[in-house]
């Protein structure tokens, strides 16, 4: 029995178009896995940016708050000194009012007390000088 002729380059081309199927088919599977990944990421992306965009809402709404307590805690604030001004204010005023009157009543006490020096001074003398007593 004799070998059957091989030819050599013939089963080298064959051996490499196999290879080339097989790499192809390789290559189609990477592909396919690679944009599969891709979908994937991508998905993944826009989720992370909605997530991240819900997180920066709630940090602004979160912001917002803050800013409105604050300026409501301000208005308090300026509204309870503003009030504690006007008492103070309206103690001092009174107390100047009670001062002034107090202040008026002695005034006139002593002026009427001068009045009467004066008058009681005159009327010594009239009747020192003997002349009847006018008032």
């Amino acid at each position: 029995m004799r070998k059957p002729r091989v030819n050599k380059k013939r089963t080298l081309e064959l051996q490499k178009q196999k290879w080339r199927g097989h790499l192809q088919k390789k290559w189609k599977l990477q592909l396919k896995l690679m944009q599969k990944l891709q979908v994937k990421q991508m998905q993944m992306l826009q989720v992370n940016q909605m997530q991240r965009q819900q997180l920066d809402q709630m940090k602004s709404l979160r912001q917002k708050q803050k800013q409105r307590l604050q300026l409501k805690q301000m208005q308090r604030q300026q509204l309870k000194a503003n009030q504690k001004r006007k008492r103070n204010q309206m103690k001092k005023q009174q107390l100047n009012q009670k001062q002034s009157l107090q202040l008026n009543q002695k005034q006139r006490g002593q002026l009427n007390q001068k009045r009467t020096q004066k008058l009681n001074q005159m009327l010594r003398q009239q009747l020192k000088q003997g002349q009847k007593c006018r008032l």
